[in-house]
């Protein structure tokens, strides 16, 4: 509510934390669920260091469908 739309979403973790939390919430607006049916949700998780400033070592992958069974 009250945010722009946008393609992509970026979390923190800071150095050496062994017991991450996650408090953000991801909403996600369709027009039309049967053009979607099919669709993923893909949540990566990376490695970043500030030596490399290339994308990071991807170390974890999950996903999840983006509509379920009964919408």
């Amino acid at each position: 509510v009250g945010e722009a739309p946008y393609d992509e979403f970026r979390s923190t973790v800071f150095y050496h934390d062994n017991c991450p939390l996650w408090a953000e919430t991801v909403k996600v607006t369709l027009e039309d669920l049967d053009l979607f049916t099919t669709c993923h949700v893909v949540l990566e998780a990376r490695h970043c260091t500030t030596k490399d400033e290339k994308k990071g070592k991807l170390f974890s992958l999950g996903w999840f469908p983006l509509v379920g069974e009964n919408g």
